[in-house]
């Protein structure tokens, strides 16, 4: 048995056992990106009305495009992986049916707590534990195999950082973008 399979067998030895692990698991999986999203907004609307504010807009936006709706496309389209609830014949909790890596919604979320760890390490740092919550969560729901969070969250940091490139160079050429508000 290969190291994703391993994995993958020890998070979801409980996954269908228990109605409210399965209910917390497919909230993590499905709805907790939501509450991430909102709190992102929140954050980028609260920077003052400036270049800053602009600059994170344009940040969030082109990092996640990037990273979820062309890097993680080409990677799909040349690598498909199966599902691991298809590859076991399984009954998933949610259902998925493109190719399994790298996750999409890793990459997507991955993606955005970069932005928020450029803009503010501290808050970053608490999105990408939210993250990685969303990701065992899919592992649980029997969508996604281990590696394929794994890909997905450095797919989405892979995009932050081409987009930090390219803003930074729109922006402030020859600069670096910087933060937005003060490290902590």
């Amino acid at each position: 048995m290969d190291f994703d399979t391993a994995i993958f067998r020890t998070l979801t030895a409980f996954s269908g056992k228990s109605t409210l692990l399965d209910l917390i698991a497919v909230f993590f999986a499905e709805y907790f990106g939501y509450i991430l999203i909102i709190i992102a907004l929140i954050l980028v609307f609260r920077l003052p009305v400036s270049r800053a504010r602009l600059s994170a807009i344009a940040l969030c936006v082109l990092s996640t495009l990037l990273a979820r709706g062309l890097l993680t496309e080409l990677i799909r389209f040349f690598f498909p992986r199966l599902r691991p609830y298809v590859v076991f014949g399984l009954e998933p909790l949610i259902f998925e049916t493109s190719a399994s890596f790298p996750s999409g919604h890793m990459a997507f979320y991955g993606a955005l707590a970069a932005v928020m760890f450029f803009l503010n390490r501290k808050i970053g740092l608490w999105f990408f534990g939210g993250v990685l919550l969303m990701g065992i969560a899919r592992v649980f729901t029997l969508v996604h195999w281990p590696f394929d969070i794994l890909g997905g969250i450095g797919i989405g940091i892979l995009g932050a950082l081409l987009a930090r490139a390219i803003i930074g160079k729109l922006y402030h050429p020859g600069v670096p973008v910087a933060s937005a508000t003060p490290q902590q």
